[in-house]
């Protein structure tokens, strides 16, 4: 059979086969054909015309009107976008609170820096600093600048209507709120102090425990720390997060304190409680376990890491209703690691024990004078995460 044999071409197409070099040419004839075939030409042709237009719009000089136009209108910053955050959870009217928080920090994030960086001086009455153009160093030359998530969140209307909003929508602003003090503290980060000490403080211990209040217990230990450029009210459960910012710091020029509150859990428990009615700053039980648990393990391993570098130090403050309060080398925390502690297994076990603790906790207020503060979705959400 020759080389050159085929299968025959479909009969329903109505066309003529021709060879030549040993090449097929097919020719159609059909309607169809002659149709697509004027489709496809007027196409090209099209495509063309656009291609060669926008070739002559990209080369062709702005107006001046065009090239002095800002890229980004007042307050406004098109690059910015929020960080979501993985596995959190939220009710159907949560996830709107929290879109609608998100889209409205990424529309104006210059707006929300400047509102929060009044707040920070609202102790200072400050009447020379403009509202519509304040800075992060018209802050820092007169006060440490305190970047924290919770100062934040009060900016967002929906979360600082009332004190229910605060227990019910805490988690919808949180990355919002999160993104943008990681914004403000990246502006801070890039002045050197204008107070002459480039010294930034990392807070750091659980949820509740008092981190703020206890400086003025010590006040040798405050007046250090007021010098400061910046302080990060935090946790530090997250191990990562503390690397980057001791890292971030360091880059920066600045030395760096992490001063560690340690108090017991039960103590912080209660305190979170009464805090939550007096502020509405609610901590759900996973939360207040697992600053507990995991910035314990953090501040120990960051010390390791860096004590051998003279830019960093560290210094422990332990809080007990029994032996009072009092500064402590940081090697001391290691006797009050929950990891360590016979009672809890596993961190899942530290969970149950910390939501046992709340549990008694607003059972004790239905039974007092506050029993009037505690709304029914208050009460719903002091159990949830």
């Amino acid at each position: 059979m020759s080389s050159h044999m085929t299968t025959p071409f479909p009969k329903k197409y109505g066309t003529e086969l021709f060879w030549s070099h040993n090449w097929r040419i097919i020719f159609r004839h059909s309607k169809i054909d002659i149709l697509i075939r004027l489709f496809t030409v007027s196409a090209w042709i099209l495509s063309s015309l656009i291609s060669a237009n926008a070739q002559v719009i990209r080369e062709s000089p702005l107006s001046s009107t065009q090239q002095q136009a800002p890229q980004n209108g007042p307050g406004k910053n098109s690059s910015f976008k929020v960080d979501r955050l993985p596995n959190l959870v939220f009710t159907a009217e949560q996830e709107i609170i929290r879109q609608k928080t998100i889209k409205a920090l990424e529309a104006d994030l210059d707006g929300f820096v400047a509102r929060y960086l009044l707040a920070a001086l609202k102790d200072h009455n400050e009447k020379n600093v403009n509202p519509a153009s304040i800075t992060v160093k018209d802050v820092i030359q007169r006060t440490p600048l305190i970047i924290s998530p919770d100062e934040a969140r009060s900016l967002f209307n929906d979360y600082a209507k009332d004190i229910e909003s605060h227990f019910l929508y805490s988690q919808s602003v949180h990355e919002a709120s999160k993104s943008l003090v990681k914004e403000i503290s990246r502006r801070a980060l890039s002045i050197q102090n204008p107070r002459g000490d480039d010294l930034v403080v990392i807070l750091a211990g659980g949820a509740a425990s008092g981190k703020t209040t206890s400086l003025k217990s010590f006040p040798e230990l405050g007046n250090t720390i007021n010098k400061a450029q910046i302080i990060f009210d935090s946790t530090l459960a997250d191990y990562r997060e503390g690397q980057e910012r001791i890292s971030e710091s360091l880059n920066a020029g600045k030395r760096v304190i992490i001063l560690y509150i340690f108090t017991p859990i039960e103590l912080a428990a209660r305190w979170m409680v009464e805090r939550a009615l007096r502020e509405g700053r609610r901590v759900g039980p996973i939360g207040i376990a697992r600053s507990h648990w995991y910035s314990q393990e953090t501040v120990l391993r960051l010390f390791s890491e860096t004590r051998n570098d003279p830019r960093v130090s560290f210094n422990l403050i332990m809080r007990d209703e029994k032996t009072g309060t009092k500064i402590a080398p940081i090697e001391e925390l290691k006797k009050h690691l929950y990891s360590n502690d016979k009672r809890f297994a596993s961190f899942e076990e530290f969970i149950n024990y910390a939501k046992k603790l709340i549990l008694e906790e607003v059972a004790r207020v239905k039974t007092s004078s506050q029993k009037s503060l505690l709304t029914p979705r208050m009460e719903e959400a002091f159990l949830n995460e």
